[in-house]
């Protein structure tokens, strides 16, 4: 059965990559989460900051990510 992390994380995956996640993968994003969680930080940061993390990947921009308009602000 799925931990509560690892359902978190595969629907990231899903909505973010359009894909369910590989078994390695997965695995370290849980282990990422879990250990934020565990050190104090909010879940729905540390989710936050994980898929930030998966926006910032080549496969992102490969895929989903490259139908995203891309804009600054500032020049930033």
């Amino acid at each position: 059965m799925a931990t509560a992390s690892e359902i978190k994380l595969t629907e990231a995956y899903i909505g973010l990559l359009g894909r369910a996640p590989d078994p390695a993968g997965l695995a370290y994003w849980v282990a990422e989460y879990d250990a934020a969680v565990a050190a104090g930080t909010d879940p729905d940061i540390a989710l936050k900051k994980i898929t930030n993390d998966f926006t910032l990947s080549t496969e992102w921009d490969s895929g989903l990510g490259a139908n995203v308009t891309k804009t600054t602000v500032d020049g930033v």
